[in-house]
């Protein structure tokens, strides 16, 4: 939808993907799909509008809590680096992305257990 020639949908696209990221599932096939057509979304579709980039890279990676997804983001803002040399507001997406993660996984680590535990104090 989101890379339709004839344009239908096109004001959509960010809705779309935050719909799909709310859940983990659709936040994977969006993070899949945004990483498989980069340059597309990159030099075609967003080529003046980066803060729509930036809200679809916000909406996708709200939810990363885990040291994979974390490894994804990192390894692929390593190959697209030379594209965001002057899209700051993407670059700034991005790294704000990844504070998101580590915090994420930071406060799981701490929270989980604990939560585990409650649980199995109550029988579950």
């Amino acid at each position: 939808m989101a890379s339709d020639p004839n344009g239908h949908f096109a004001d959509y696209v960010t809705s779309v993907f935050q719909y799909l990221s709310w859940k983990p599932i659709g936040r994977t096939l969006a993070w899949n799909y945004l990483t498989t057509n980069w340059d597309y979304f990159l030099q075609e579709r967003f080529t003046e509008r980066d803060t729509e980039m930036y809200y679809i890279i916000s909406y996708i990676s709200e939810g990363f809590s885990t040291f994979e997804e974390l490894e994804k983001l990192q390894v692929f803002v390593a190959d697209v680096t030379k594209d965001l040399s002057l899209r700051y507001f993407i670059s700034y997406a991005f790294q704000r992305a990844i504070e998101r993660t580590v915090n994420n996984i930071e406060r799981a680590s701490v929270y989980v257990p604990v939560m585990e535990k409650w649980l199995n104090d109550q029988g579950y």
